[in-house]
Order: structure tokens, then C-alpha cells, then sequence
């Protein structure tokens, strides 16, 4: 997701990017500095000598276009524009009606990386190069990081590592088969904050409904938990 701002006056536009990156930058610190259960209720912002004052809205608000999760809205105290954040890709968008510009930011690249699974690798290829992109490692070895990992993920707000674990349990590893309860149960944490796997979610289960009628038991059980609840 790239950073930008429409409007009729291009400098306007720009200051308007810059104050929400800002914004941005502060809720998400708010966010990691949490204890991962709940949206921060308020974010403070120093713009221009001024401390600017947004507190959580029960809005409903569209879901987000990058990932699909529902987002969170934000009102100003005072001056400022309402915001809709994604706590799953943190993204950030916002209209000013008045004077007709809009913006959108977010740390989406950023979020991703943070989100991958341990040992997971990436690179960017730019121009005939490679760019590692891999996160960096929780310490010790291969299962102590992602025992790490499954202990920071069930707190609410990690919706990213829920969906990952999810879909680790639901296609398996070398080391572990497919896990379909446990693939539900991450699945069905991170859909607790609106997590939109639904474009994952519907190949997900036609795999599942393939293993099924091929005879596994544990497929078909997973369905059969599904039509429970």
C-alpha cells in the first residue's frame, strides 16, 4: 500500500499524508506497547506546537480493501479528521469533505514481515538482484521461536499470526500433518476482530470438503464442526 493524499491544492494534500503518517506511527507504537487485547481508546498526536486528540468510535466502518478485516474508527476531539484504522495490515484512511481530500497510509510491508512465521523466507527482487526480506528470528531454535510465536499470537489484536498459524495447521508441515481443529481455532480467533479471510477461507474449505469426500475423518469432522456452530 503506498502512502498518499488527494486534493485540489497538492501542498495541502501533502501536509494532510504527513500528519496522518504520524498519526499512524503513533497508534501503532500504542498498539506494541500493549498488552495485544484491545485498540488503544485514545491516540495523541504533537502536530504544529498542538497535541491533537482521536478516540475510538463504535462506528461500523467498511472493510479494509488490502486484507479484508473490518476496520476501526476513530473521532477527533476537536480539530483533526476521523480516521478508519485495520489493526490486522495497519492502514489508515480518512476523507476531508470540506475541503475535499482524502488520504491513505498504513505499514503494511511492515506488518507482513512482522507477521511471518519464524524461519519463513522472503526476499524483493530489484533490478537483477535479491533483497532479503526475512524477519528477524525470535531467539533459540526452530521450535522454541514458534513456541514463542504461538504464546505472542493468542493475544487478540495478533490477527496477522493467528491467520498464519491457521494456515499452517490447515496445509500441514514436514514435520506435522494438516490440523484441521487447530487451524479452526487460530482461524476462528483472528475472525473475533474481523479478520477477513473470507477470499483464503472459501479455497480453504473447498480443500477441506475435497479430503472429506476422499475419506478423511478429520476433514469431515472439521466440516461437521463447522455446521455445529
Amino acid at each position: 500500500m503506498l502512502n498518499g493524499a488527494t486534493g485540489r491544492d497538492g501542498e495541502a494534500a501533502r501536509v494532510l499524508k504527513d500528519t496522518y503518517k504520524g498519526v499512524l506511527e503513533r497508534l501503532v507504537t500504542l498498539i506494541e506497547n500493549g498488552d495485544g487485547r484491545e485498540l488503544p481508546a485514545v491516540v495523541r498526536h504533537l502536530h504544529g506546537g498542538r497535541t491533537l486528540t482521536w478516540q475510538i468510535s463504535g462506528a461500523r466502518c467498511a472493510f479494509c480493501e488490502a486484507c479484508g478485516c473490518d476496520r476501526t474508527r476513530y473521532e477527533p476531539e476537536g480539530e483533526g479528521l476521523a480516521f478508519e484504522f485495520c489493526p490486522a495490515c495497519w492502514s489508515m484512511r480518512g476523507t476531508d469533505c470540506e475541503r475535499q481530500m482524502s488520504f491513505a497510509v498504513g505499514k503494511v510491508v511492515e506488518k507482513r514481515l512482522r507477521d511471518l512465521l519464524p524461519g519463513t523466507k522472503m526476499e524483493l527482487r530489484v533490478g537483477g538482484g535479491r533483497l532479503p526480506l526475512n524477519p528477524n528470528d525470535l531467539p533459540g531454535g526452530p521450535g522454541e521461536a514458534l513456541d514463542a510465536y504461538r504464546a505472542a499470537a493468542r493475544r487478540p489484536l495478533e490477527i496477522g499470526r493467528q491467520f498464519e498459524l491457521g494456515r499452517m495447521a490447515f496445509a500441514g508441515t514436514r514435520e506435522a500433518p494438516s490440523d484441521y481443529a487447530e487451524a479452526r481455532l487460530w482461524l476462528g480467533r483472528a475472525l473475533i476482530l474481523g479478520e477477513g479471510v473470507e477470499r483464503d477461507e472459501s479455497a480453504g474449505l473447498a480443500l477441506v470438503r475435497e479430503a472429506a469426500e476422499a475419506g478423511d475423518a478429520d476433514a469431515r469432522a472439521w466440516l461437521g464442526s463447522l455446521a455445529d456452530g
